[in-house]
């Protein structure tokens, strides 16, 4: 199985990206993913973790 990489800017949404996290979290629980999310902590990180 492969591992799903989310790379979230906790900018994003004017703020408000990082409420959606435990949604997230559920859901992919629900269909049993491998998966990691990386919160960006500056600009052109979320670029860098992409590479």
């Amino acid at each position: 199985m492969r591992r799903l990489i989310i790379i979230l800017n906790p900018i994003a949404g004017k703020g408000y990206a990082p409420r959606h996290i435990p949604f997230i979290n559920e859901f992919l629980r629900n269909f049993e993913m491998d998966y990691e999310i990386h919160i960006t902590k500056y600009a052109g990180e979320g670029i860098e973790l992409a590479e």
